[in-house]
């Protein structure tokens, strides 16, 4: 399937960031690895709202899943939207990997300009 990853990528970010995923970054990969062009990094301050996070970007872009890794019980969920790769933490394994360290040689994405406004909203 010929994707738009920008697209994709904002389409994740909205719906992260309507279910309240917390500390959000999003990285510019493209130049430094083939395995994805944006990384999209961000926490869950519980068990169910990990499952909540990932539950809804399945669901609801069920189409770009390429696939899927981790559980909520192992605190990091990644999930492989077609360019975007999506990486849900608890804080405890989110601060173990640091992953925002390892890549901080890229480019951070300003997160007010990826998010989709509703219609009638400013």
């Amino acid at each position: 399937m010929n994707v738009n990853e920008y697209d994709v990528l904002r389409q994740a970010v909205t719906l992260l960031d309507k279910k309240k995923a917390l500390d959000m970054v999003v990285l510019d990969v493209s130049e430094l690895t083939v395995l994805s062009h944006y990384f999209v990094i961000c926490s869950g301050g519980s068990t169910s709202q990990l499952h909540a996070l990932s539950d809804e970007l399945k669901e609801k872009m069920g189409q770009y899943v390429l696939r899927c890794e981790g559980t909520e019980e192992s605190g990091w969920i990644i999930i492989d939207l077609e360019g975007v790769m999506v990486h849900i933490f608890n804080r405890q394994m989110r601060d173990y990997y640091s992953l925002e360290h390892l890549w901080e040689d890229t480019g951070r994405m300003d997160i007010n300009e990826l998010i989709i406004e509703e219609e009638g909203t400013k």
